[in-house]
């Protein structure tokens, strides 16, 4: 069983980058501790929510990156990237500031629909709100219906659901 976890994972791809640039930072829910962090987030409401103690957040878009080129050891950008309207401009920026290395954290929805028999429950679940969906889950736990489709799901060792940690080492 994989005990790295996700937070594992993006600080081992950090490697020793002592300075990284989080792009697209949201609320900071991924971001070390244990380096110096400047996040960069597009979103007022987004840059409210983060906690006390996260990085200081810097207001700003991926496309035009306000850093010097260089400015950090490493960039990253986790879980936001399917927010981007221009890809190969926005990676253009992350490597124009990192020294060393980008990190993106992403999920490629294409893997995301061959695991049909989740995508089917989500479907079914219907409702946009949260109340409606919590209760035809339960009901289809309480009945036994949730176990006859997927509980098969539970013996998986692990299931790929299009998640990729993508790192590119600069020389």
């Amino acid at each position: 069983m994989d005990t790295i976890g996700t937070a594992g994972r993006i600080l081992a791809a950090l490697g020793d980058s002592t300075s990284v640039v989080d792009v697209g930072a949201g609320t900071g829910s991924y971001e070390p501790r244990d380096r110096v962090i400047v996040a960069l987030e597009p979103s007022r409401v987004m840059m409210a929510q983060r906690a006390r103690g996260t990085a200081p957040a810097v207001r700003g878009v991926a496309e035009a990156l306000p850093f010097r080129d260089g400015a950090f050891d490493a960039a990253m950008a986790l879980l936001t990237v399917h927010h981007w309207s221009d890809f190969h401009g926005r990676l253009r920026e992350m490597q124009r500031v990192a020294r060393r290395r980008v990190v993106v954290l992403t999920w490629d929805p294409a893997v995301l629909w061959e695991v049909r028999a989740s995508i089917s429950a989500l479907a079914r679940l219907g409702e946009a709100t949260v109340r409606p969906v919590v209760e035809r889950l339960a009901a289809d736990l309480r009945s036994g219906e949730w176990d006859r489709r997927y509980g098969h799901l539970r013996t998986l060792e692990q299931v790929d659901l299009g998640y990729r940690l993508v790192v590119a080492r600069r020389s």
